[in-house]
């Protein structure tokens, strides 16, 4: 009786890990499958074939639905289509899954662009609000992220929405006291002030870019504040500062 039982019980261990070794085999076959498709669909895309790129990149997603460079590259064509609210989805599902990719190196800030993609795919489908509102959820998750907020802001720029932009900045430099945030935050409010021809609010900005990046001991604003200063004046921060002295 008890070596009837070990049997059935070894059986049991054995259909289990067969099974299992099978579910893995055909994971990885998706896998493999979905990252053909998705260089395929790459080719395409690049020869500007977009609804061939579209439906191959849907196939990679079907594939394998973990696929994020996939989602992210399904959503750019989609927006050059005109399908904006497929996008949309497509660059969140892009977003969720880079977060998932615990190997990627820089997992947060593919995160992010996918999520600042899918406020643009708002933006171009005419959903202002909904643009808004993606990019006020990007910026909350690291408001001292330089690279992620410029992104916002050139989206807006790119969509001519740059009063929206200086809208964005504003709201957010009036509900923030971190030096960390508010560095970045005047220098693009000093970009959007700049962009439209407004020279001595961007000035004004760029003082306070300055002085928060001091109390933050963000030296690497520096070269950033300094190159907009010469762009708007014609002069360097070097000269300017010799000229107080």
């Amino acid at each position: 009786m008890k070596r009837t039982r070990f049997f059935a019980v070894l059986v049991a261990a054995l259909g289990t890990a067969v099974l299992f070794a099978a579910c893995y085999r055909d994971g990885s076959h998706r896998r493999a499958e979905s990252e053909r498709l998705y260089q395929a669909g790459f080719t395409l895309m690049m020869e500007r074939r977009y609804e061939t790129a579209r439906d191959t990149f849907e196939k990679a997603v079907r594939a394998d639905k973990t696929n994020a460079q996939a989602w992210y590259d399904l959503s750019f064509v989609l927006m050059s289509l005109g399908q904006y609210a497929k996008a949309a989805r497509a660059a969140q599902n892009a977003a969720v899954w880079y977060e998932h990719a615990a190997l990627h190196d820089d997992k947060i800030a593919f995160r992010n662009d996918a999520l600042v993609q899918a406020g643009e795919a708002y933006l171009w489908g005419r959903k202002p609000k909904k643009a808004a509102a993606q990019f006020q959820a990007v910026f909350d998750l690291d408001p001292t992220d330089y690279d992620t907020l410029l992104n916002i802001v050139v989206t807006y720029i790119r969509c001519e929405r740059a009063e929206e932009a200086v809208q964005f900045c504003e709201k957010n430099i009036a509900s923030h006291t971190d030096p960390a945030a508010l560095a970045p935050l005047y220098l693009l409010y000093a970009e959007c002030r700049y962009a439209l021809g407004d020279d001595e609010a961007a000035l004004r900005a760029l003082e306070r870019a300055q002085e928060s990046a001091a109390k933050a001991a963000r030296a690497d604003y520096a070269e950033r504040i300094a190159a907009l200063y010469a762009k708007i004046t014609g002069e360097s921060t070097d000269s300017a500062d010799s000229a107080d002295d």
